[in-house]
């Protein structure tokens, strides 16, 4: 059941926008109503908006090995919440919404070694490469099963380099990105690989010729702006046939 919670647990994290944030699950209670007209295959005949809101909630009940919505209500409920309060559920008008709590956000991220579900990225924190991260680096991990983490998007009261180096111990591998050939990438890339931990290699195409020799003999995926889709596919199938599919894989 923990797995299955954990499934969960990492799909809200997907859909949540911020740390604090919450997403809207009203549509989850009525799951169990829509799911005969699933069986006879009439989404078609549903308003747009409604069917577009089901996929996601048949996937997650795939994803969760859930047979129905009671299932999926009790690992939210049951377990999320009250057992483990890992999550916080609130209603208002009518409206269920649910957020994250701190010691929801630790368990995805301190899972033990053996099930880390943590990607972890090394990269430029400059504002140019949000939508990198947005768009490719972020969800090619989760697209691949795992959880992705970058240090600045954690909260906590540690150094902040005893708290990287805290992250790649507990994450099961690292996607070291060298754009801007920043020394802290270099760094946390070494601590890694002086792991034993699987290092994924990328960098914008433009600066793939500044890598320094020490790393240049590895196989990098080289990105360009333009086409952050194709480097979001690339990251997935390089973690997918380096890893396996991870054990939070959304279907």
């Amino acid at each position: 059941m923990a797995q299955r919670a954990l499934k969960l647990l990492a799909y809200i994290a997907h859909r949540q926008p911020a740390l604090g944030a919450s997403i809207d699950i009203s549509e989850w209670r009525y799951i169990d109503k829509l799911l005969p007209a699933i069986d006879r295959q009439q989404t078609n005949k549903m308003p747009g908006s409604l069917a577009q809101k089901l996929q996601p909630l048949v996937r997650l009940l795939s994803a969760t090995w859930s047979i129905d919505g009671r299932e999926l209500r009790f690992l939210l409920e049951g377990y999320l919440q009250h057992e483990e309060q890992l999550i916080e559920i609130s209603e208002v008008e009518g409206k269920a919404a649910v957020t994250i709590t701190a010691k929801g956000w630790q368990r995805l991220e301190t899972a033990p070694q053996g099930e880390s579900s943590i990607g972890f990225v090394a990269m430029w924190f400059d504002a140019a490469m949000s939508p990198v991260w947005e768009q490719a680096l972020y969800p090619g991990i989760y697209d691949a099963g795992y959880t992705p983490l970058r240090i600045d998007k954690k909260e906590h009261l540690n150094r902040i380099d005893d708290e990287i180096l805290a992250s790649i111990r507990s994450a099961k591998f690292v996607v070291a990105d060298f754009t801007g050939h920043r020394g802290g990438v270099y760094y946390e890339a070494g601590f890694a690989g002086g792991l034993g931990k699987p290092v994924i290699w990328t960098v914008k195409r433009e600066d793939l010729h500044g890598a320094h020799f020490d790393t240049r003999q590895y196989n990098h995926i080289a990105w360009t702006m333009d086409d952050l889709s194709a480097f979001r596919a690339a990251l997935k199938n390089r973690i997918e046939a380096t890893l396996g599919r991870g054990p939070i894989a959304p279907d």
